[in-house]
């Protein structure tokens, strides 16, 4: 006869879950500070928070004086986070992110200090013509903050892995309050746009609509760009539909709607594509796995669905007197104007012909010279261009083959974790594995994912990568996320 015992879990001390969760939370705040550049403050030349007064130069790395401030708070919201939850987490998990961790830093460390020191001449070649580029210096204390900062971030991203599914079922409720906080705060936006760019919306709807030939000015919201806010709403998009599978509201299925009509006068272009498909896949998709057990939710999307297309068909109808074949070729040269495409192409061959040396294709240039160089090589001192414009190929030029393989594996934990939720509940797997295609697919246009862009960072973290590992995880072996 064999008799097992079962070695019961520690207890965390009281209301400490509540204290773990705001130690991440300023965690993820303070995190892309160290990966930004050198911030001055009431700059004349604000080019990256005009409205604000604040210049970040993404040449040099961050001041000093900020960084290592920011570095030891770090330090002490991660002791204080994982000291006691770390008992909760099995070894095996433990000795693999360590594992990974371990190859990351001897990577990076090999890369950064292995960097030629003092001047260096690169010669180029694209389209033809080479053009020689002579970069001087990569100072120690750049080397410094280049290393701690890839290495802090990596420990996020393992920490959050491990600790976050540890959590109760209840902190599930403080991250719907964070989801439904950012969504309100959209409104605010939207709101805002409709009472000073009233006229720009219009403008951009009968574009849209082919009723004008110019566009006119952008809708802005108070962002700095259109594809800033479209952004935003993107990550609106993926607050819905995680709120509706969590928990099903009419407040999520509003949204939803409400936010994917204001894309249109936005039109950046990339998160249109990317709401239209996904907001119909989604409508079409969803009410197979509700229409068992919550048949009103259910018909209410698929109604939903065939009112949108029958409005969409409608509105064409009247304003183009029937003529549906011409509208679609007028609506479908407008989307696919390729002249931004090729520009964008243009910025990414470019860089990419970077990549023949074979030193750097391995190891990566680092964040601060692939900067410098890449402004020299194509003439920009200004930076008006900050990067490759793909957020994939942004890793590679940062962290070469070798860096890159653990961002690789981390894109394949992620698809893991959604294949964890869809034998659980298969519809909520579905939904993350679609928002993860999504901002995967969204990355290729545009810098925003993968710490290329610090408020664009702590927004994803928040609205799509703890979510996932809260809807995943499995807090001890008594109970579950799921009734």
């Amino acid at each position: 006869m064999c008799i097992r015992y079962r070695i019961p879990l520690p207890k965390l001390p009281e209301g400490k879950d509540l204290w773990d969760v705001l130690f991440l939370l300023l965690m993820t705040l303070f995190l892309p500070l160290l990966s930004s550049g050198r911030i001055a403050l009431l700059s004349q030349n604000a080019s990256s928070f005009a409205t604000m007064g604040i210049d970040v130069d993404f040449k040099e790395p961050l001041n000093p004086e900020i960084f290592f401030v920011v570095l030891l708070l770090l330090f002490a919201f991660a002791f204080f986070l994982i000291r006691d939850r770390l008992s909760l987490v099995s070894k095996r998990k433990v000795r693999i992110c360590l594992l990974v961790f371990s190859f990351f830093f001897l990577v990076r460390f090999l890369s950064v200090f292995s960097f030629p020191y003092g001047a260096v001449s690169f010669l180029f070649s694209f389209e033809g013509k080479e053009v020689p580029v002579l970069y001087s210096g990569f100072t120690i204390y750049e080397r410094f903050n280049t290393l701690l900062s890839d290495i802090f971030l990596l420990s996020y991203f393992l920490i959050a892995i491990l600790v976050v599914p540890t959590f109760k079922k209840e902190i599930m409720t403080l991250f719907k309050f964070l989801l439904v906080g950012y969504l309100l705060f959209l409104y605010v936006a939207i709101f805002y746009s409709l009472v000073t760019e009233g006229d720009a919306i219009v403008h951009s709807l009968r574009f849209f609509m082919g009723l004008e030939e110019e566009r006119g000015l952008d809708v802005l919201s108070f962002t700095t760009n259109r594809n800033v806010l479209g952004f935003l709403l993107f990550l609106g998009f993926a607050s819905c539909v995680i709120l509706f599978v969590w928990e099903k509201s009419l407040f999520a299925l509003v949204s939803l709607v409400i936010l994917f009509l204001f894309s249109i006068p936005v039109y950046s272009r990339t998160v249109l594509y990317l709401l239209l498909i996904g907001i119909v896949l989604f409508l079409l998709v969803e009410p197979f796995f509700l229409f068992r057990k919550q048949r009103r939710w259910a018909i209410a999307l698929w109604s939903l669905l065939v009112v949108g297309i029958i409005s969409f068909l409608l509105a064409i109808g009247i304003l183009w007197n029937g003529d549906f074949p011409a509208f679609f070729s007028s609506l479908l040269k407008k989307l696919s104007d390729g002249r931004t495409l090729s520009s964008r192409q243009d910025i990414l061959l470019r860089a990419l012909s970077m990549l023949s040396y074979p030193y750097y294709l391995v190891f990566g240039y680092c964040r601060i010279p692939f900067t410098n160089i890449f402004s020299l090589y194509r003439n920009d001192p200004s930076l008006s261009i900050l990067n490759s414009h793909n957020g994939l190929t942004e890793t590679l030029f940062h962290f070469g083959i070798l860096g890159c393989l653990v961002v690789l594996l981390g894109i394949v934990y992620v698809f893991f974790l959604c294949r964890k939720i869809f034998l659980r509940k298969k519809d909520t797997g579905l939904v993350f594995l679609l928002l993860a295609l999504m901002q995967g697919i969204y990355a290729m246009s545009e810098p925003r994912f993968l710490f290329l862009d610090d408020v664009s960072s702590i927004l994803f973290i928040i609205v799509y990568f703890l979510p996932l590992l809260l809807t995943a995880g499995k807090p001890s072996e008594r109970e579950t996320l799921w009734n």
